[in-house]
């Protein structure tokens, strides 16, 4: 599995925040010990619109009461380009984690991801 972490001057950038099992550990020493800015990007929630959780955890989630900000970027609703917070899997697995991109995931609005969920469970 990919992960990403870039380390530059002034912090660190670490993508895809959800994967790595001890994120709150590692940015508590680079931020309270180390003095590094840290940006981390990640997914919040699953395909099932859980917490997205790996080994029990949902590192990104505990973060959030340790940062000094938090924004939340929304992709565009594939089908009626709104903002789109959910994720669908569009391939039929039941794994909690499916490494995928365009192939097997489409961002949707909250109106497409009921009525795809609904339509899955149909079939």
């Amino acid at each position: 599995m990919l992960r990403t972490c870039v380390l530059f001057e002034q912090g660190i950038a670490i993508d895809e925040g959800q994967f790595f099992p001890d994120l709150v550990e590692f940015c508590l020493e680079a931020t309270d010990r180390d003095g590094k800015t840290l940006y981390v990007a990640g997914l919040d929630g699953d395909f099932t619109r859980s917490p997205f959780s790996v080994n029990g955890t949902c590192q990104l989630l505990n973060l959030i009461p340790l940062a000094d900000v938090v924004d939340k970027y929304l992709a565009r609703c594939r089908y009626c380009a709104s903002n789109a917070p959910f994720t669908f899997r569009t391939v039929k697995d039941d794994r909690a984690v499916l490494v995928g991109g365009a192939d097997m995931y489409i961002p949707v609005c909250r109106k497409h991801y009921v009525k795809m969920w609904k339509e899955l469970e149909a079939r």
